[in-house]
């Protein structure tokens, strides 16, 4: 997931791990409309599995807020590519909470007497 996100990310870091694995490749393979995702499709499974284990190893090294903050933008991304408006959702959410926070009651009894004790103290 976020190898995946990396290489779609247009990050300098992303950016120089795309050249790095394209330098390897013969350009005559190449062609304009080539992505990353092709490119790694091409190599055999042996270096495939050496340079993801690499790359593992460094996304072992982040930090956790870094892996968070990249799974967040990751999955933001999927739920894009199947047509779901984040923004939508999210301005849901915002809606559905405010309500959560307004129909909140103390406790049981409260919410059986229709919100007095709420009303008597404002």
């Amino acid at each position: 997931m976020l190898l995946v996100s990396g290489f779609d990310s247009d990050s300098e870091t992303s950016k120089e791990m795309k050249q790095a694995i394209l330098a390897n490749v013969p350009q005559e393979m190449l062609t304009e409309d080539t992505t990353i995702y092709d490119v790694l499709s091409m190599m055999p499974e042996e270096q495939r599995l050496q340079m993801t284990k690499q790359l593992d190893e460094k996304m072992e090294e982040m930090p956790e807020t870094m892996v968070e903050q990249a799974a967040t933008i990751y999955i933001k991304s999927a739920y894009e590519n199947l047509g779901i408006d984040m923004d939508k959702v999210l301005e849901d959410l915002k809606i559905i909470d405010g309500l959560d926070d307004s129909l909140k009651f103390e406790s049981n009894e409260e919410f059986a007497k229709g919100g007095e004790s709420q009303e008597s103290e404002e």
